[in-house]
């Protein structure tokens, strides 16, 4: 399923002219470059290994923003090709994300390698728990139960220097309350 995303993926960026040229960056992690596209409601970053010209990696970044909020929050979602994974290629593209000002919100069910990411970032990141409920978010605090952690409405919540997590939640009237 990731290699047929990975060839539609490519497909589509020959088709628009953009699987070669200026457009595309060196990451700094190893001999991959990478490109940001944007539509309305999605932000994708591809990446692609210069040398075979193939594009390896696929992350999209679904906005959900919070109703009356100021934060830009998104749930992230990985395709990465399997010889690519464990050069931190996901941790530098997450990395630049939050670093940008955006506020990352875990998918529903991860992977284990998904888990692993998250958990390594918060080792850089400030990170909470939040219920989310439709278009709204609860805060839950940075420490829960296994048993809380399980259930499919909470979502780990990650940020970068541009959104201390107390300013996040500190305001009812941005539609994002702290729970307690």
């Amino acid at each position: 399923m990731v290699e047929r995303d990975l060839r539609d993926a490519q497909a589509r960026l020959l088709e628009a002219g953009l699987l070669a040229g200026d457009a595309w960056r060196p990451t700094i992690v190893c001999d991959v470059s990478w490109l940001a596209r944007e539509t309305p409601e999605h932000r994708f970053v591809y990446l692609k290994d210069a040398r075979l010209d193939s594009v390896v990696g696929v992350f999209s970044f679904q906005s959900s923003r919070p109703r009356r909020s100021s934060a830009a929050v998104e749930v992230p979602h990985a395709k990465l090709r399997r010889a690519y994974r464990g050069f931190g290629l996901a941790s530098w593209v997450y990395g630049c994300a939050l670093d940008s000002g955006v506020c990352l919100v875990s998918s529903a069910r991860q992977s284990p390698a998904a888990g692993r990411l998250w958990q390594a970032l918060t080792r850089r990141y400030a990170h909470g728990y939040v219920w989310v409920e439709r278009r709204s978010m609860r805060y839950l605090g940075t420490e829960l139960s296994e048993a809380q952690k399980a259930q499919l409405a909470v979502r780990m919540m990650l940020h970068g220097p541009r959104y201390p997590l107390e300013a996040l939640f500190e305001a009812p009237r941005q539609g994002l309350r702290r729970q307690g």
